[in-house]
């Protein structure tokens, strides 16, 4: 309303080469009154390139009592623990996982990994568009990476759990997938990760 033009480009740490040379001479020469906001949570990944032209603001995260009352004021208060601890504190994240049932989902990964019951969590649900069943096995595969890297932490002392390193080296492959700008089936994808653990008990 007051003449500016303001570009916001969220995950700027995610464009390759061809994009961010297509946006260079705009970070130069941006044009009168305009503005562009670029959106890094790993401002260290983003190209040399883009970051030479910006001037970084860093953000720093609100308190925990901060999340915990914003989110209160979006969801029921006995969710929102929970959901926070999930989200490691995150209340925007936090919103999303109770849009995805972030909680019940968690308790399936757990489910998983202790008795091998993999079912419900390869069977995707119908009512999801391709788009929700990618965001769907992307928590999954989060979920499953915080809950092994929780388990070779606590074993650190023990005896070297290799059933656990090997699922995790898989976890690290599928998230890797899961954020490129590749386009995979994410049931074969769930299906390739967990399935084993419903077979072989080393797996977990």
């Amino acid at each position: 309303s007051g003449g500016r033009r303001v570009v916001v480009l969220e995950r700027a740490e995610e464009l390759n080469v061809n994009a961010a040379n297509a946006l260079l001479k705009s970070l130069e020469e941006p044009g009168a009154d305009t503005h562009l906001l670029l959106v890094s949570d790993a401002p260290s990944r983003t190209l040399a390139t883009i970051r030479s032209r910006c001037q970084m603001r860093p953000l720093m995260p609100g308190t925990a009592a901060q999340a915990s009352r914003w989110l209160s004021a979006h969801l029921p208060e006995k969710d929102v623990p929970a959901l926070l601890e999930l989200a490691g504190g995150a209340p925007l994240s936090a919103l999303d996982l109770h849009a995805l049932n972030g909680v019940d989902l968690a308790r399936s990964v757990d489910r998983a990994l202790r008795e091998g019951r993999v079912a419900e969590l390869v069977e995707m649900p119908g009512r999801l568009d391709p788009d929700e069943q990618r965001a769907r096995a992307q928590r999954i595969v989060d979920f499953l990476y915080r809950a092994l890297a929780r388990r070779i932490r606590a074993n650190a002392e023990g005896t070297p759990a290799l059933g656990e390193h090997r699922l995790l080296d898989r976890v690290l492959a599928a998230r890797r997938m899961l954020a490129s700008t590749s386009n995979p089936n994410v049931t074969l994808l769930l299906e390739d990760l967990l399935l084993p653990l419903g077979r072989d008990p080393r797996a977990r």
